[in-house]
């Protein structure tokens, strides 16, 4: 897979550089990624690889999701592999569940990212990987201060365990089989919960003429 010259770098440097994130810097850079997981899971595709490292910005501010070698096509809507990076994995692939996983791990996923853009740091961190997955298996999710509430709500969200009532997540698979028929709950689109149009927020970054350097040889 080529991609066209882009000039803005990883999310993750102008994280470093700035630190955090504002809360509508934040929700923009969201909002774009959400709607990149839609596609890609309307295509079948789980991409198991979401991370600042992994996105990349155009010259006009707009989000490129990249390094796609851990995204799968699914065939029966579950997969079984163990990978991906430890501070971003859903507790069910930590798990190794025989019954597998799908789709929800991206919006998990998610929810550590925006956590992260907004603090600078991801909610469960160690120093050892196996105290990390012990941490997301417990799931106390501890924020700061000057969290907005709303921020909040959305990242509890996406952040649930309970495969049934995640944020993004409507896939059969994961609900047991009950013998009444029971109505299917609906799930909120999550690019419409993180509460933001494109347009409404504007580029936070864009690369100006004046910054681009062609090739030096």
């Amino acid at each position: 897979m080529l991609f066209e010259y882009i000039c803005g770098g990883e999310l993750f440097s102008r994280l470093r550089k700035d630190g955090r994130f504002a809360n509508d810097v934040a929700l923009f850079y969201a909002c774009e990624i959400a709607l990149s997981l839609q596609y890609l899971h309307r295509m079948n595709i789980v991409y198991r690889d979401l991370k600042p490292e992994n996105l990349l910005i155009d010259k006009e501010g707009h989000i490129k999701i990249t390094d796609f070698g851990f995204a799968k096509q699914l065939t029966n809507d579950r997969t079984y592999t163990l990978c991906g990076t430890p501070e971003y994995l859903a507790p069910e692939i930590i798990k190794g569940s025989k019954v597998g996983y799908g789709k929800s791990v991206d919006w998990w996923a998610l929810g550590i990212l925006i956590f992260e853009m907004l603090s600078g740091y991801p909610p469960f961190y160690d120093n050892e990987p196996i105290g990390i997955y012990k941490k997301i298996v417990a799931g106390i999710i501890e924020f700061p201060r000057f969290f907005d509430v709303k921020a909040k709500d959305v990242i509890r969200k996406l952040l649930n365990p309970d495969l049934n009532y995640r944020l993004g997540c409507d896939s059969v698979i994961f609900k047991k089989k009950k013998k009444k028929k029971k109505k299917k709950k609906r799930m909120e689109n999550p690019s419409n919960c993180i509460n933001g149009l494109e347009a409404s927020i504007g580029n936070p970054f864009i690369i100006e003429t004046s910054q681009l350097h062609g090739p030096r040889f």
